[in-house]
């Protein structure tokens, strides 16, 4: 094989490689709303779902291709501090973006072909999934960061942690205890906790650097 066959497959591994991580973020994201319509009843779940889609299709086109800048550049060099400023410029642009969804939130679900009621609950659902989604990127970073350093359980862990690890445990506790609008704010309490974890790890593991 000559050098450059060579070249471009180590070029096609490292995008691959790059882009796992992103990959992993909508993927637990897409198993986490599959669960909690499963949880939802019927009647509520198509309504729900419009609200997390509308949110997460107007955030993702921004999003998405971010992640995956922020990976290639962790790739090249994946220290803590380069780490914390990806996590600053990602909770800035996700601010920003959820300003704009929230200016217009009225507007974009009052274009849905949905009886008054359905949409004022879905506009309702989509504004409490805003409180959070500004940080919902920084445990993806963290555990992308771990990823490139080789520490592959502390990555995977992280990968976990908000989808899986936190929000299922939480979605079934706020569920039995306060119904539907327990589910609804689930997803921010889950996001606001896997942040936390997620740091505290990330300090403790790279404090001398930081």
């Amino acid at each position: 094989m000559s050098r450059k066959k060579i070249k471009e497959k180590n070029n096609v591994l490292k995008i691959l490689y790059c882009f796992f991580p992103v990959f992993i973020f909508y993927f637990l994201d897409y198993l986490s709303i599959l669960f909690i319509g499963n949880t939802l009843s019927n009647n509520v779940t198509s309504i729900y779902f419009s609200s997390i889609k509308t949110v997460y299709i107007v955030k993702g086109i921004i999003i998405f291709p971010a992640l995956f800048l922020i990976s290639i550049k962790l790739y090249k060099n994946p220290n803590a501090k380069k780490a914390v400023l990806f996590i600053m410029i990602s909770t800035i642009i996700q601010f920003i973006l959820s300003g704009i969804v929230y200016l217009f939130i009225n507007s974009i679900f009052s274009s849905f072909n949905m009886e008054q009621g359905a949409i004022n609950y879905s506009i309702y659902a989509a504004k409490i999934l805003l409180i959070s989604s500004s940080i919902v990127c920084i445990p993806t970073i963290v555990a992308t960061h771990f990823l490139f350093l080789k520490k592959f359980k502390i990555s995977i862990l992280l990968f976990l942690t908000r989808q899986i690890l936190i929000l299922f445990p939480i979605i079934i506790l706020f569920h039995d205890l306060w119904r539907l609008k327990g589910i609804l704010f689930a997803v921010p309490a889950a996001d606001v906790l896997s942040v936390v974890i997620c740091m505290l790890i990330f300090i403790f593991y790279n404090k001398k650097y930081l």
